[in-house]
């Protein structure tokens, strides 16, 4: 619904550009099956795909958009806060200085109203239009959504998860009560199960990242986009131990891997 030079889609696009053409192969492709396909060498689990699928697909509660980044006094919620105003203030000012009017037309109120139909709590595009401060925060959460949380995610699973203890093919059975089945833990896995669960690690959750949200480039706000990269190495910089869960060279722009 964005015409491909419209402002709006072109603050997007490095944060868009490989992240949904993987979300519509994992959605609409048979790529679903090389994780729950148990005979492949990269599959972690054990079980049929049939079961795999019904349980990653009920398993998780209908999404809704968040309009702000919740606050936390915790370490990852401060470092997300950080990137989200460092968007924020990029975006804010993009759009405070837009003389056009197209990040306020009809491009945005169709873009805004049709996502809204499919995403629960999305602004509308009559909102966005009618409010810049609105528009700016909504691509802001976008952009940080897709770039630093899913980022870290996976690089915080992948570096700092001790593997041994959360295999993800484990041999024993749930128990049946609280005070049930005891935990064995020496039948839990086999070093085959250890072996997939190293492949999918390392083939899987953290191939990469290929290029660096350090390094973003947009078409356009040469200047405004060179202020941002510097603050945000400059806050990579300024992060303590707890508060930072990922470098920024291991968050992408859109995860490419």
């Amino acid at each position: 619904y964005l015409p491909l030079a419209h402002p709006t889609r072109l603050l997007l696009e490095p944060h868009q550009r490989f992240t949904l053409p993987l979300n519509n192969l994992v959605l609409n492709s048979g790529f679903l099956s090389i994780l729950v396909n148990r005979w492949l060498d990269i599959a972690p689990f054990d079980c049929p795909v049939q079961s795999i699928d019904a349980f990653v697909r009920d398993g998780y509660k209908d999404y809704s958009f968040e309009k702000v980044i919740p606050d936390s006094p915790f370490g990852y919620g401060q470092f997300v806060r950080g990137y989200y105003r460092l968007f924020y203030d990029f975006v804010h000012d993009i759009i405070q200085k837009d003389k056009s009017g197209r990040f306020v037309n009809e491009d945005v109120r169709t873009w805004g109203n049709e996502i809204a139909k499919v995403l629960q709590d999305f602004p509308t595009g009559d909102e966005l239009i009618k409010d810049r401060v609105l528009l700016a925060k909504t691509l802001a959460i976008v952009m940080t959504d897709v770039s630093v949380m899913h980022g870290a995610d996976h690089s915080w699973y992948y570096h700092k998860t001790p593997w041994d203890s959360v295999p993800w093919r484990i041999r024993n059975k749930a128990p049946t009560s609280a005070s049930g089945d005891r935990w064995i833990r020496t039948n839990a896995n086999t070093r085959f199960d250890k072996w997939k669960f190293y492949l999918t690690q390392v083939c899987i959750f953290f191939t990469g990242p290929n290029t660096s949200l350090g390094d973003v480039h947009y078409d356009g706000w040469e200047d405004e986009q060179r202020r941002f990269r510097k603050a945000l190495k400059d806050y990579d910089a300024s992060l303590s131990e707890y508060v930072k869960v990922s470098s920024l060279k291991n968050i992408a722009p859109s995860i490419d891997f």
